[in-house]
């Protein structure tokens, strides 16, 4: 990720997410429940636009959010939404549920690989 330089980096000003390809997002206000088949799509925004240095999602594999369920902590049979997009302010990440009998409650987003490590600072 590249960022100008600023007084302070961007802050999460929202969270959102659509089941339905990204026509409604929805703003959690408790866990998410999902089932098999389902496509979560999630919505990051930030108090300011976001721009990696080539301006595109392609490549970032090692960008995502860790999805928790109950009683989980990161590492332990989490699945990983990663980025799709990112379009001015957004970054959107998506997963597929396709494990069978899923009834997956979600009630984390671990954003630590946002942040990264070993990432070089380019000024």
């Amino acid at each position: 990720m590249m960022t100008f330089r600023d007084a302070r980096a961007p802050q999460v000003a929202g969270v959102y997410y659509s089941l339905d390809g990204g026509t409604t997002w929805t703003r959690p206000t408790s866990g998410l429940r999902v089932k098999e088949g389902s496509t979560l799509l999630i919505k990051l925004s930030f108090d300011e636009p976001i721009r990696f240095s080539d301006d595109s999602a392609a490549g970032k594999e090692a960008l995502y959010l860790e999805l928790q369920s109950d009683g989980t902590s990161t590492g332990y049979e989490n699945r990983r939404a990663y980025l799709t997009e990112l379009n001015g302010n957004d970054l959107y990440f998506s997963y597929t549920f396709s494990e069978p009998n899923v009834d997956w409650n979600i009630q984390t987003l671990n954003l630590s690989s946002l942040f990264g490590t070993g990432l070089k600072l380019v000024q």
